[in-house]
């Protein structure tokens, strides 16, 4: 029979708990948004003897964030119209979204492999699309392109 446990453990320094006798370790409070995004330390195990064996091991958990509050677009379809004549970086539409927990900067990125692609792109921070392409703008052509968004 083996003794599990974890090394060197000060009050609350991990949110873990090992069970001493199958050595699993299982979370002991929630990890959800706080706390760094990984935690390492040793662990050990030692047999039942008088003079017991003793052996450690190093282990890592990452803790993988996961978004329950993704940014969603403000409105849908957005729609834009341009005159031919007009010059590269001119502004067609912007796309914009709402985020219940700014946890870090907005992103606007294009998805896809739309023929829009090659004639509008997007600010990734302003979320304005524009004209990017005009030299190879069609007359009287309708594009469409799809838009992600994140956090």
């Amino acid at each position: 029979m083996f003794r599990y446990s974890i090394v060197n453990r000060t009050q609350n320094q991990y949110p873990f708990y090992m069970n001493p006798f199958t050595g699993s370790i299982t979370l002991s409070q929630s990890l959800y948004n706080v706390g760094p995004d990984s935690y390492s330390f040793t662990v050990q195990a030692s047999d039942q003897r008088r003079n017991p064996c003793v052996d450690t091991a190093s282990v890592t958990i990452t803790v993988v964030r996961v978004c329950t509050d993704p940014p969603t677009f403000v409105q849908g379809p957005y729609t834009g119209s341009i005159q031919e004549s007009v010059n590269n970086g001119t502004t067609v539409t912007t796309i914009s979204c709402t985020d219940l927990v700014v946890a870090g900067e907005i992103v606007y990125r294009a998805t896809g492999f739309s023929l829009a692609l090659a004639y509008f792109q997007v600010d990734a921070r302003t979320g304005n699309v524009f004209l990017a392409n005009a030299a190879a703008l069609r007359r009287n052509g309708a594009y469409d392109n799809s838009y992600v968004v994140w956090d």
